[in-house]
């Protein structure tokens, strides 16, 4: 039994130093990009495989030390990669300091209601008690964007794209908008919100609303067109100075290559780091669960709050987040910032998705 024990923890040590190695690649395949995930559970395999294999093998011979000493790297290298989403880290965005009558504050809400889901009663009491400033429900379809029709009275400006293939957005905001509109930046059944919102005290934010398509074997081959959707927006940033928000479910782990590259290229930042994980997927599945759900901003504004909110029936929790406006303080935040090589894999990934895009089109 002791043998068998030590050849099942030999097979998962040798999976979890796998599961570490593949992400590694730059190549945008799913099945290699999808490991960009599970950090968290990978650490936890490392551990519980590294002491069963000690114990079941008796740190015995040369292959077995080598393997403890994989397995020990492995766990100190996906520590690393999260160590920024916990609290031990240094805050990226600062708390504010301002009273709160001295603050202008944006409340954003951003809720995957899952399109099959058709707990609306508690989509609204969830959102009745956050009570944002702003809205943006993903995967929603008409029987969501009917069900939701009372929040029109409070939220009058709206702007909607309900569909029936899980890419659908429903906007909602009680502050004033400028040139609301739905674009369709890279695929012509994945639509993305994009206005400029009003914030109390009169002054223009950008938003940007994005939920693009994921890696999976049911949806993309590879990882381009997410990849290259966030790319796109984060170009339009920089070359749009301003106050910006972005945010939505982006089918992505905030520390993923992919995530991190968009950050230095838009010199957006991200309010998780140096605060937690605030993994929002899966709702349903407590050991498998990551952050997929996100809000990034420029330096113009400082924390309030960042809380994930309750069940909704959803497999993703809703996120909600109050911002302050200060960018007379903004040079106390470090901006990030892309080098030559982020810039040029940057255009390349946009460029690789336009090519795709082409080839289907001749295709269809």
């Amino acid at each position: 039994m002791t043998d068998f024990l030590g050849y099942i923890f030999t097979a998962l040590s040798l999976l979890t130093i796998l599961a570490t190695l593949i992400p590694l690649s730059p190549k945008e395949y799913w099945w290699i990009r999808v490991f960009d995930f599970p950090r968290l559970q990978i650490i936890a395999a490392g551990i519980i495989c590294l002491a069963g294999f000690y114990y079941f093998n008796h740190g015995e011979g040369t292959f077995q030390l080598i393997l403890e000493i994989a397995l020990a790297i492995s766990i100190v290298y996906q520590s690393w990669r999260i160590f920024p989403y916990t609290v031990f880290s240094k805050k990226m965005v600062l708390d504010t300091r301002l009273p709160e009558s001295e603050q202008d504050r944006i409340r954003v809400v951003v809720t995957n209601v899952l399109e099959t889901n058709r707990n609306y009663k508690g989509c609204l009491e969830m959102l009745r008690n956050a009570d944002p400033d702003v809205i943006l429900a993903v995967e929603t379809d008409q029987l969501w964007k009917d069900n939701l029709s009372e929040l029109e009275k409070d939220y009058p400006y709206t702007l909607f794209m309900p569909l029936a293939n899980t890419y659908g957005m429903l906007f909602y905001s009680r502050l004033k908008l400028k040139n609301p509109e739905i674009r369709f930046l890279l695929e012509p059944d994945v639509p993305s919100v994009h206005t400029i919102i009003e914030l109390p005290s009169g002054a223009p934010i950008v938003f940007h609303g994005l939920h693009p398509r994921p890696p999976a074997p049911q949806e993309a081959d590879t990882s381009v067109p997410r990849d290259a959707e966030l790319i796109v927006v984060g170009f339009d940033v920089k070359e749009n100075p301003g106050a910006t928000i972005v945010a939505g479910d982006m089918n992505d782990v905030a520390w993923s290559h992919t995530s991190k590259l968009f950050r230095k290229n838009s010199g957006l930042l991200d309010p998780r780091i140096g605060r937690g994980l605030f993994a929002t997927f899966n709702a349903f599945y407590p050991l498998l669960r990551w952050p997929l759900d996100h809000v990034f901003h420029t330096r113009d504004f400082k924390i309030v709050s960042l809380k994930r909110l309750e069940k909704i029936g959803s497999d993703h929790f809703p996120i909600c987040i109050t911002l302050s406006y200060e960018p007379e303080n903004k040079h106390e935040q470090e901006k990030p910032k892309a080098d030559n090589e982020d810039k040029k894999e940057a255009v390349e990934k946009v460029e690789k998705a336009v090519e795709m895009k082409a080839e289907k089109g001749s295709l269809s």
